[in-house]
């Protein structure tokens, strides 16, 4: 993405790679947030930059793909959605169908899903510093990944459900084992998908 708009995507690499390697010497921290939020603090000046450049008027003479790029009002998500949607609607895209070659792809999917969820579940254990995972808590984990996944289609995901192995990293990279804040974000997933115009 970078290549499509270098007036964004330059000033945040430079961003990312200054606040992560080089801002240590200048501000010492107690702790080590210069590295772990680099590419938070870079997401954020880049679209900081991009909101700077589309309300500028900067882009309105570009090329289309240009203004695709790089500007931050071309989608429309935010003008086209409503101001309250109970997305919980059983079969919104339909009734169900079954495909033999299809249930086979999905059944290969759920495998990887299945050793997936299995290593993110011995991750997070080891560093959240628990106790080893009994093979009868890893078999219930599956089975509750499963009933999640079952849910989804029903509720119209286009994603099954699995275990993040990208949480089981930022619980080692940020030493947070707290179930709190994975109820937080999910009371933030689910406020957002109802109120859809306030973020």
């Amino acid at each position: 993405m970078l290549a499509e708009c270098v007036e964004v995507g330059l000033p945040a690499l430079i961003i990312l790679v200054f606040i992560s390697q080089y801002l240590n010497r200048f501000i010492s921290p107690n702790k080590l947030i210069n590295g772990r939020f680099a590419v938070l603090f870079s997401i954020a000046s880049a679209w900081l930059i991009a909101q700077i450049l589309t309300a500028s008027t900067i882009y309105n003479n570009k090329p289309e793909d240009t203004k695709n790029s790089c500007r931050t009002d071309r989608s429309g998500l935010v003008n086209s959605s409503s101001w309250v949607y109970l997305p919980f609607i059983p079969f919104q895209w339909g009734v169900p169908t079954f495909n033999f070659g299809e249930a086979l792809a999905m059944t290969a999917a759920s495998f990887v899903s299945l050793f997936e969820s299995t290593g993110a579940f011995y991750a997070a254990a080891r560093y959240g510093s628990a106790t080893p995972v009994p093979p009868h808590v890893i078999g219930r984990g599956a089975g509750w990944v499963g009933v999640a996944s079952f849910f989804s289609g029903v509720l119209g995901s286009v994603t099954g459900c699995t275990a993040s192995v990208e949480n089981a990293g930022l619980l080692a990279l940020t030493r947070v084992g707290s179930r709190r804040v994975i109820q937080i974000s999910a009371g933030f997933m689910i406020f957002f998908s109802i109120f859809g115009m306030i973020d």
